[in-house]
C-alpha cells in the first residue's frame, strides 16, 4: 500500500488530479484494499476511478465500464444491494446504446445482475438475466465457451432453490458437458458442476446417479487440492 500510495502521488504531482495515469493508480489501490476486505475504501478508490475515466473516455470506453463494474460489485460485498442492482441498470443501459443488444459485455451485466437480484430474492427476474445472458454468449462465442457453462451453472443452481428439479438438471448438465470438453475433468469448475448435478439428482430421489457425481467431484478436487482441503 505505501509504494502504491507514493505512485499516486507522484502521478498527482506530476500529472495532475484527473490524468488517466492517476485513475490507474486508484484502480490499483482499490484493488488491493480489496483483497484485504477494506470495501468501503476500496469503493471509494474505485468511485474515483470511475470519476476520472468517465470524464477523460467518456462513459462506454471499456475502461469506465470496468470502474463502474468493480463500484457495483464492491457495493454487492457491502450488502448494499439495491445501489448495486442500480449502478448495474445503468451499465446495462450504457453497454446497450453503445454496443447494441448482443455484445458480451451486455451478457457480463445481465449476468451480474442476475446475481444480485437472486441476493434480493427476486429470482424468478435473476432467472430471465441468467437466460439473456446465456443466449448472447451462445450467439457471440458459440456453444462450447467458459461463460456459457458459468451462466448455466449459476442458472442451474437457482432452479435448484425454486424446486425446478428437471430443468436444473438439464442446465447442469450441459454446463458439465461444456466445462469437461473446455476445462477437462479434473479443473476445480468441473467439479463444482458434478457436484451440483450431484445435489439435483439426489432432490429427484435419482441417488446413484447422484454417488456417482459426487463421486466424480471428489476424485477432482483431491486431485487439484489434495485430501485436506475444504472443498473435499
Amino acid at each position: 500500500l505505501d509504494l502504491h500510495g507514493r505512485i499516486l502521488e507522484w502521478r498527482v504531482k506530476h500529472h495532475g488530479r484527473n490524468h488517466t495515469d492517476v485513475a490507474k493508480s486508484f484502480n490499483g489501490m482499490a484493488i488491493l484494499h480489496a483483497k484485504l476486505q477494506r470495501y468501503e475504501e476500496a469503493l471509494d478508490y474505485y468511485y474515483q476511478t470511475y470519476e476520472i475515466f468517465n470524464a477523460q473516455l467518456g462513459s462506454d470506453h471499456e475502461r469506465t465500464l470496468a470502474a463502474k463494474t468493480n463500484m457495483a460489485n464492491v457495493l454487492g460485498l457491502l450488502n448494499r444491494n439495491e445501489e448495486s442492482l442500480s449502478t448495474f441498470e445503468d451499465i446495462l443501459q450504457t453497454v446497450t446504446a453503445a454496443y447494441g443488444e448482443e455484445h458480451s459485455v451486455r451478457a457480463d451485466a445481465l449476468h451480474s445482475m442476475a446475481v444480485v437480484l437472486a441476493e434480493l430474492g427476486r429470482k424468478e427476474e435473476a432467472m430471465e438475466h441468467y437466460d439473456e445472458a446465456a443466449e448472447i454468449y451462445e450467439a457471440v462465442f458459440g456453444n462450447m465457451h467458459r461463460s456459457v457453462a458459468n451462466t448455466l451453472n449459476n442458472l442451474g443452481v437457482l432452479m435448484e432453490q425454486l424446486m425446478l428439479f428437471s430443468d436444473a438438471v438439464r442446465k447442469h448438465e450441459n454446463a458439465l458437458r461444456i466445462r469437461i470438453t473446455v476445462l477437462g475433468e479434473e479443473h476445480p469448475d468441473t467439479a463444482a458442476s458434478q457436484n451440483n448435478l450431484g445435489i439435483t439428482l439426489s432432490s429427484l430421489k435419482r441417488h446413484k446417479e447422484a454417488i456417482a457425481h459426487f463421486e466424480q467431484a471428489l476424485l477432482g478436487r483431491e486431485s487439484v487440492f489434495g485430501k485436506r482441503h475444504r472443498l473435499v
